[in-house]
């Protein structure tokens, strides 16, 4: 759902952007959203999360009937049920898994989206995505999607052109959901991603090492059973004219710049050139001493205040207060833990037309 503290914006040369409509206090909600599509990370979460929701499941009550594989944690869940060209290649999906392990998350992907409709398609394939996948792999892909699916269930949209786009985007923009808080869970942790996410909206929200605000998705809140919803929380004060940035790799945001920049071209497929990795740039080429490798401020600031000491997620202010008192208790968007520390102070009036890039 889109907030009254953001718009979509366009500058002649860049992309499509978010940015902030008005000044933002740390902790406020910038943005909610719901997925495109829900898709696992692995076949063998299928037996603990819901297919739907990925929640974890407590109860044999409710299996899909049709590939009785998945498993959904409520009525509400089932209804829905889970993609449909999914749903039909399970079985044979679950049987090959052996023989091509490293290509299952891309079927489960590609299975997943074509399972969706073709307008969403159509908004996802619309984002800029810098990678390239091979196409030894586009082609490997597509040959195994129609093996598993019969030719009258594969979608009129079903092309090469299509595929080798949505796999670049999802490589680009996939949100996870990381596995469960619970400390005796083992058979998924905190570090694992039981499922991905692909949005359109919170798609347009560039990433920088630098960010301004972090994602939250705790699906097993008792609260919101169901709710797949994404809230997109500002980290700091961010000034109207703003652009909204997030880290597409938060579990990273304290490794070296040199490590950083690779596991960002690796993980996400672009170099990134955000303020913080120019600068750390600049700095590593004129370091003398190469035996000391801290980070530079305001980027310690950044690290010691945002990144979470026991899980490495990131940490947002809970809401300010109704009388517009910031808080000081952060809580990070994924192990959940709370923590104190002191807010700075709002920054003085800058010039709306500076932007995190």
């Amino acid at each position: 759902m889109a907030s009254s503290s953001t718009k979509m914006e366009i500058i002649p040369g860049k992309d499509r952007f978010l940015s902030a409509t008005r000044p933002i206090q740390p902790g406020e909600i910038l943005l909610t959203d719901q997925p495109l599509i829900l898709y696992p990370a692995s076949l063998s979460y299928l037996e603990i999360f819901c297919s739907n929701c990925f929640r974890i499941v407590s109860s044999e009550q409710f299996r899909c009937m049709t590939c009785n594989i998945a498993r959904f944690c409520s009525a509400r869940c089932y209804s829905s049920s889970h993609p449909t060209l999914l749903c039909h290649a399970l079985p044979s999906l679950i049987a090959d898994e052996l023989q091509l392990p490293s290509h299952t998350p891309d079927l489960i992907f590609l299975l997943s989206i074509y399972s969706t409709s073709a307008d969403s398609i159509l908004q996802l394939i619309s984002l800029p995505s810098p990678d390239s996948p091979p196409y030894s792999l586009i082609e490997y892909l597509e040959t195994q999607f129609v093996r598993l699916i019969p030719r009258n269930m594969i979608p009129r949209h079903f092309s090469h052109g299509i595929t080798f786009k949505l796999l670049s985007v999802e490589k680009t923009y996939g949100l996870p959901i990381y596995g469960p808080r619970e400390s005796d869970f083992i058979d998924c942790d905190i570090h694992d991603i039981r499922a991905y996410g692909l949005f359109f909206r919170a798609s347009h929200i560039k990433h920088s090492c630098l960010p301004n605000s972090c994602v939250f998705n705790d699906v097993d809140d008792p609260n919101r059973q169901g709710d797949t919803t994404f809230v997109f929380k500002a980290l700091d004060w961010i000034g109207e004219g703003k652009e909204i940035s997030r880290s597409f790799v938060d579990d990273h945001l304290d490794m070296e710049y040199d490590d950083r920049f690779r596991m960002i071209k690796g993980l996400k497929g672009f170099d990134c050139k955000c303020h913080r990795c120019d600068t750390e740039k600049i700095f590593e080429k004129n370091k003398l001493d190469k035996g000391k490798r801290q980070p530079i401020a305001p980027y310690a600031h950044f690290i010691d205040c945002h990144v979470c000491h026991h899980c490495q997620g990131c940490l947002a202010p809970l809401p300010p207060s109704q009388d517009g008192v910031v808080s000081t208790v952060m809580q990070c968007n994924k192990c959940g833990v709370q923590v104190t520390k002191n807010q700075p102070d709002p920054p003085a009036a800058e010039d709306a037309s500076s932007r995190t890039v």
